[in-house]
Order: structure tokens, then sequence, then C-alpha cells
């Protein structure tokens, strides 16, 4: 509803300076101003100008366009930090960025595709976030998952904290969750 009342204060406010405007073109027939016609989110509004008419008036009619009342979102200086993985044998950074972040060698079911790497499983372990706390959990690939130097029983997740050291068969990982 608050449109609505928003749509007709507009409508309103530009008929006054509509009637202004062409009282002061009777007076004065100089080039005026053209009107702004953006909305409320920048893009320009088609419906008021068909309804209204491409009239020209002046700079003080720009002002009835901007809504006061309207709520704008601010954004956070700082970006989102999300734990990430150094993949040891590259120095690779991995945003460990989903609540379930699937690593393995098939690019169409994981998050993070291991390249280069034969012992990796398709789907070999997943890392998940729960409740502010990270896991990790083979998912029963063919030469194991171990976390710091102790192989994990497939299926079963083993908290991770930051430093921990991931090994997915040969290729080690640093866990790192700098909080």
């Amino acid at each position: 509803m608050q449109g609505c009342a928003w749509q007709s204060s507009v409508k309103n406010s530009y008929n006054e300076l509509m009637h202004e405007n062409d009282q002061a073109v009777q007076e004065d027939d100089t080039s005026l101003l053209g009107l702004d016609t953006r909305g409320m989110y920048g893009q320009t509004d088609i419906s008021m100008q068909s309804s209204f008419g491409k009239r020209d008036v002046d700079a003080r009619s720009a002002q009835i366009w901007q809504d006061d009342e309207a709520t704008g979102l601010l954004q956070e200086n700082r970006a989102q930090k999300y734990p990430y993985l150094i993949r040891r044998s590259n120095g690779e950074r991995i945003p460990v960025d989903k609540p379930v972040f699937r690593i393995g060698k098939e690019r169409s079911y994981v998050d993070y595709f291991v390249s280069n790497n034969h012992a990796i499983s398709r789907s070999h372990a997943d890392i998940i976030c729960r409740n502010g706390r990270y896991y990790i959990c083979d998912r029963n690939s063919t030469n194991k998952t171990y976390c710091n130097g102790r192989m994990l029983i497939p299926e079963d997740e083993v908290q991770i904290v930051n430093g921990d050291l991931l090994q997915l068969a040969n290729e080690e990982f640093e866990f790192c969750n700098e909080r």
C-alpha cells in the first residue's frame, strides 16, 4: 500500500509542478531542463513517461522522484571470510564456501577438482560445516582420507580445526580457519 501512496503523492506533486511550469513557459519562453524519469531503483520508468507525456519541466521536478523514505542496502566493509584449504603440491588456496564442500577428481560431482592425481577418487571426501564447526568425511574412497596422519573410517565425520593436515590419498591439504 505504501507504493500506491507514494505514486499518488508523486502524481500530485508532478501535476503541481506541471501547472507551475505551464505558467513559467507562458511568462518566459526559454528552454527548460528535461524531467528525470528514473524510478527509485535507477531504471527509467516508461509508464510514468507515457502517462505524463514528454514535457519539459525545471530542475525542481527531479526532486519529486527521489524517495527520502526509501530504505537502502548498506554494503558491509568486510568480505565474508570462509575457511580454506592450501594444496601443498602447488600452494593453491581453495575457499571452503559451501555447507558441504566435496573434493574429488570428477568435475561434475565436486566443488574442488583435484587435477593430475590418479590416486584421488571421483568423490573422495567432504568438508562439512555444521553449527560453526567443520568436519571432514571420507566418501568411501579407494585410497583413504587422513587427518593429521590418522586414517578416517569411511562416512564418519571427524572435526577439523585451523592447522589440521588433511591427506586425500597422496595429496596433502592444510585446513585454515582464521576466525
